[in-house]
């Protein structure tokens, strides 16, 4: 199962990410990318995103990486 999660350089989606099961494929997705090979961020396929507009329902433009 594929769970995305995003803010997950935050409070909470650090919590979710540490309270994550083995088995499922974590993609987060934050503005910045939190240090490499640092748990529980090196559970999750990283996008870097931001909000391209500043409105209540932004576009977001993504990096992979």
């Amino acid at each position: 199962m594929k769970i995305v999660v995003t803010g997950a350089g935050g409070n909470v989606g650090t919590a979710l990410l540490r309270s994550s099961r083995n088995g499922l494929e974590l993609v987060g997705i934050a503005r910045r990318r939190p240090p490499r090979g640092r748990e529980p961020y090196d559970r999750a396929r990283w996008i870097a995103a931001h909000d391209t507009t500043g409105g209540a329902y932004p576009a977001v433009r993504c990096r992979t990486g």
